[in-house]
């Protein structure tokens, strides 16, 4: 393939807006967890602070995918394809008879 200039600016810009989002709502997370637990700690226990990780990565299921709508006609496709199968099946077999019968009449 003939070489060509790639722009990778605009990729590596959504890249990091959706690292930016990701630390963000991470962070939300983290500090509502701790205010939650403010609030429900007994006084006098102390509460152990929770680890924070230099770059918190997202996990794909924190990603927003809207689902894939399901085809309401599947059981339909369903039944076209059974009858698409039995059809080749049939011309097959026709086939096969046609071929055996013309060899039985050239001995």
């Amino acid at each position: 393939w003939p070489e060509h200039p790639v722009n990778l600016e605009p990729m590596r810009a959504e890249v990091a807006r959706i690292k930016a989002a990701a630390r963000a709502r991470q962070e939300a997370k983290l500090k509502a967890e701790e205010q939650q637990t403010a609030t429900n700690a007994a006084p006098g226990v102390p509460t152990r602070p929770k680890p924070t990780s230099p770059e918190i990565k997202p996990s794909i299921a924190e990603t927003s995918v809207s689902p894939m709508p399901t085809a309401p006609e599947s059981s339909h496709q369903r039944e076209l394809l059974l009858g698409l199968i039995v059809a080749l099946l049939g011309i097959g077999a026709v086939y096969l008879a046609r071929k055996k019968s013309s060899g039985n009449s050239k001995k």
